[in-house]
């Protein structure tokens, strides 16, 4: 997104601009890094507090707020499941403010000011308290589920204690890198 902002904003300031489209051939894995190495960025502050600076290129403030309530719109409460990730050390660190999730609270949309106010209240959680919990839930969950949410340190696991090691092991000490 930052790309196409980038593009959309200099053909904005600059509506003549000449320009060539060069056809590129990507294979899988060319585009984004896979596993634990996609989780490198800053994702919550990249995709929730940054993104609405895309909308700066559009020419009115009516249709920015018209792209921003589409954008809003767009999310779904998966984001629990990825704050759930985030507080269990599975991604990097970063640092998460109230204000990470202000361009969710909306007056236009309840739904979107509930996820992020719910998000920010699962970021205060101490970390400890995902890693004690998790296990409960972890050893109750069917084999199909445990391989669809991508833990796959844990599938060996088998009693709450060797599921709390590895989680407690496993998180990693990086923090995150802002991609914009």
């Amino acid at each position: 997104w930052a790309n196409v902002a980038l593009v959309l904003g200099m053909f904005r300031v600059f509506p003549d601009l000449e320009f060539v489209v060069v056809p590129v051939k990507m294979r899988e894995g060319d585009f984004r890094e896979l596993g634990r190495d996609a989780l490198r960025w800053a994702l919550f502050n990249t995709c929730i507090k940054q993104f609405p600076l895309t909308a700066l290129v559009l020419p009115t403030q009516a249709l920015r707020r018209r792209y921003l309530a589409n954008w809003r719109a767009t999310h779904r409460y998966s984001w629990i499941r990825t704050m759930a990730r985030f507080k269990l050390g599975y991604m990097r660190d970063e640092e998460i403010t109230i204000s990470t999730f202000l361009p969710f609270i909306t007056g236009a949309n309840p739904r979107i000011t509930i996820l992020g106010l719910l998000l920010y209240s699962m970021s205060k959680i101490p970390r400890w308290v995902y890693q004690t919990l998790f296990p409960i839930y972890w050893l109750r969950i069917s084999p199909e589920r445990k391989v669809s949410l991508g833990l796959d340190f844990l599938l060996p696991c088998e009693d709450f204690e060797s599921v709390y090691k590895k989680l407690k092991t496993n998180q990693t000490k990086e923090s995150a890198k802002p991609f914009l």
